[in-house]
């Protein structure tokens, strides 16, 4: 198979798997990527180089950044308090009176928030009426401090700040569902930085707009790329790293949010006096340090080997061990072995590619094995590739033969008796392709996908909602979401301490369950203190603690949900999870709304939810000193394990 020719090979009657072997421009390595052997390499590379720490740091841009953009509506959207102005003249009254008043005189009344209470005398007779804010709202700050107060979007345009959130939601949803492929197809580099640039783009365009639809549209276009942006990059830190890193990398994630949400607090303090649009024009210039990234990001070692751009990976090889201070050539060695014994690599790239001279690699002998009997054998002397393709789901050898043939006629043979290619363990199948339903079909994957689900969506719905109601605890809203910011740091590092002295179901049981007893804290003292005094602060003080067990939770379960996958689920799994998650947010903004109607009940729910997510940890497996599982049938053998065990 030559150019963008594909085939779908089917394995012998009996094996139930479907392989596809397609070429780079046709195929989606995402899956391939995790077989990739790097570990070799980046070994012999340094694994604390100096060139990995700055790749990463490039990676994690995205955590600093891409939290100004989820949470700048806290500022820009700020809603101050308000009330509704003072009428021209009594005939603005009597317009919104019943027909049945009429010759009243105006007794007294009362300026709400949304509504104004006045109190008519008719013949003798005191009657109380509500009407909306007639001539319409004034604010305690001036007009130009949120786009909230510039259009006046409280009362009966309550709800429409909060769909700007939900559309930078929906656009997160979409965007996480979508970026995947062309990430996949064209290189994770390519996607990061089109995303960064698009959503600086998005950024700034919202400070130049004068209607409230074209903001909900730049709030939409802008979670669509952050998410973008953010699912790459932390595909391409995991792609990065060797295992013992992933846990660090996960913490430096979380500080770096931190970092991001503590930058918009200090420059929203700044820039308090001025207009709206400056502050989010200033916010935006974080992400004018993504026109940097096309100079010093390099393109994901792992999708290189994967879709056989070797000459690629090479060149980048080279720069990284001149950053490392390490020799090429104790590399090329494993890069050449990867390039040529790769089982996942595409056919035509892994099987046509020339590394520095070694052209004679492609007629190399190669090695087969078969379960067939010796008639079996004498019968295909001449043409030894039949015997490596016959039964693709070979599993117990008799008998290695040793046969001269190109890789095509390996190919041409395996396509014509419809099996698998040999891989580097003679017909070592070229990765296993799972979808969304298999998530379903296995009881092994299923109960994991549906535990790890619901615990993030109870994470999500906490951290979320102390974030964007943060302008309303007791205290400087300032204050408030900067400290909100900085508790992340201590719990991220506290949960870097813990996770290699303790099992991680204990922890994320822990770290849950505090978070819920903390909600339940905060709000029986808001409701049971009438909303003001000491106990107003002490609730407030209970949901910093609530924010300090989420962001632990938060720290163990990014860690453990990567576990609990196999290899050839992980990124089905890891980015259903995500898609699902993104699409339940959509309602979070709303549970805001809800909470200026009923102040107990958004907290109640969202306690529960924590409480039952921290149980439903306790039907995960235990991970911690545990090999990454790479297929369903480990799983199975591990659960099979455990059972005995116990």
């Amino acid at each position: 198979m030559k150019g963008n020719e594909a085939a779908t090979i089917t394995p012998a009657e009996g094996h139930g798997k479907t392989r596809d072997v397609t070429s780079h421009q046709g195929r989606s390595p995402s899956d391939e990527t995790c077989a990739v052997d790097l570990e070799p390499i980046l070994q012999k590379l340094g694994r604390r180089g100096r060139y990995q720490l700055i790749q990463l740091m490039l990676h994690l841009f995205s955590s600093f950044a891409n939290n100004v953009a989820v949470f700048a509506v806290v500022f820009i959207g700020y809603e101050p308090d308000h009330q509704c102005s003072q009428m021209d003249n009594i005939t603005q009254v009597e317009a919104y009176l019943p027909d049945d008043v009429t010759n009243f005189t105006l007794h007294h009344t009362q300026f709400e928030e949304c509504s104004i209470d006045v109190t008519v005398n008719t013949s003798g007779t005191s009657s109380t009426h509500s009407l909306p804010c007639v001539a319409g709202v004034n604010f305690s700050m001036p007009s130009h401090t949120s786009f909230v107060t510039e259009w006046s979007l409280v009362c009966e345009k309550t709800g429409l700040t909060e769909l700007t959130q939900t559309g930078f939601f929906a656009g997160q949803a979409v965007g996480a569902l979508l970026f995947s492929v062309p990430a996949d197809r064209y290189g994770r580099r390519k996607v990061y930085v089109t995303c960064a640039v698009a959503t600086m783009a998005s950024l700034v365009a919202m400070t130049f707009i004068n209607m409230y639809e074209i903001m909900l549209f730049c709030r939409i276009v802008t979670g669509f790329f952050a998410s973008g942006m953010d699912n790459v990059a932390y595909m391409m830190v995991m792609e990065l790293l060797p295992h013992e890193w992933r846990c660090l990398a996960s913490i430096l994630d979380g500080v770096l949010c931190a970092c991001g949400c503590c930058f918009i607090a200090v420059v929203a303090y700044c820039l308090q006096g001025v207009s709206w649009r400056y502050l989010s024009l200033a916010l935006a210039s974080v992400y004018f340090a993504s026109l940097l990234l096309p100079c010093f990001l390099d393109e994901s070692l792992r999708w290189l080997l994967a879709t056989g751009e070797i000459q690629e990976a090479e060149r980048i090889l080279k720069k990284a061990c001149q950053m490392n201070g390490r020799d090429f050539a104790d590399i090329q060695p494993l890069l050449q072995k990867q390039a040529f014994n790769g089982n996942s690599l595409p056919v035509q790239n892994r099987w046509n590619t020339v590394i520095s001279g070694h052209e004679d690699e492609l007629t190399k002998p190669v090695l087969v094995s078969e379960k067939n009997t010796d008639e079996d054998l004498n019968e295909n002397e001449e043409t030894g590739v039949d015997i490596a393709c016959k039964e693709g789901d070979a599993v117990v050898h008799q008998t290695d033969v040793l046969v001269t043939k190109t890789e095509d006629d390996i190919i041409d043979a395996c396509v014509h008796h419809q099996t698998e290619l040999p891989g580097r363990d003679g017909v070592e199948a070229i990765s296993t392709r799972h979808t969304v339903l298999d998530l379903f079909r296995y009881r092994v994957v299923l109960v994991p996908f549906l535990v790890c689900s619901f615990v993030w969506l109870a994470n999500n719905l906490f951290y979320y909602g102390a974030m964007l109601g943060s302008a309303k605890l007791s205290g400087n809203r300032f204050l408030n979401f900067g400290l909100l910011s900085l508790l992340q740091i201590p719990s991220t590092l506290l949960a870097l301490f813990l996770m290699p002295r303790f099992r991680r179901r204990p922890l994320g049981f822990f770290f849950g369950l505090f978070t819920g007893l903390s909600l339940f804290v905060s709000v029986g003292l808001s409701t049971l203190g009438g909303g003001q005094g000491v106990t107003l602060t002490l609730a407030t003080v209970a949901e910093y603690v609530g924010m300090f067990a989420v962001n632990g939770s938060f720290s163990v379960f990014f860690v453990f949900y990567m576990e609990v996958f196999p290899t050839t689920m992980r990124s089905v799994g890891t980015g259903t999870i995500a898609g699902i998650i993104r699409l339940t947010s959509l309602a979070l903004p709303f549970l805001l709304v809800w909470r200026k109607e009923t102040p107990w009940a958004p907290g109640v729910m969202v306690g529960c939810l924590c409480c039952l997510a921290a149980v439903s940890i306790w039907l995960l497996p235990e991970t911690r000193h545990r090999k990454l599982p790479d297929t369903i049938e480990e799983m199975q053998a591990w659960k099979k394990k455990r059972n005995c065990s116990t």
